[in-house]
């Protein structure tokens, strides 16, 4: 896939990702003959799973931190575990704001309804075609 396919079908920029690979995230994507990147399934699966990690709030920090670990396998599982488990427990208390948020908007809105619209509608009424030349 070329670059622009890569960021429409995943919402990122094009200076995202080559920030990525800047930054290690992403290991050197293979250059075609033209000398564009083209990235291949795996390229697009690790992209994938990054998203999705930052989606989730996960740090660039933390992230590199993870991905650092991979290699190591088995004696790094624990710790990339409590990386993951950590993450979620932030996405946990963000759900739970947002939720929050989610109910005191519901909230305005049913006062909106109430209280706000009326009014509205009897200083704006809608135009009938008596109006008409």
């Amino acid at each position: 896939m070329t670059i622009s396919e890569v960021c429409e079908k995943f919402a990122l920029s094009q200076d995202t990702l080559r920030y990525y690979e800047k930054i290690g995230l992403l290991p050197r994507v293979q250059k075609n003959s033209g000398g564009f990147r083209e990235f291949a399934e795996r390229d697009c699966e690790r992209i994938a799973m990054i998203k999705w990690m930052r989606d989730a709030g996960m740090s660039i920090k933390t992230l590199t931190q993870y991905i650092d670990m991979v290699p190591d396998g088995d004696k790094t599982i624990e710790a990339r575990k409590k990386l993951l488990l950590e993450l979620k427990n932030q996405l946990t208390i963000r759900i739970n704001e947002l939720q929050v948020i989610q109910r005191l908007l519901d909230e305005k809105i049913e006062c909106y309804e109430i209280h706000i619209a009326p009014k509205e509608e009897e200083l704006f009424p809608r135009q009938t075609d008596q109006m008409h030349l």
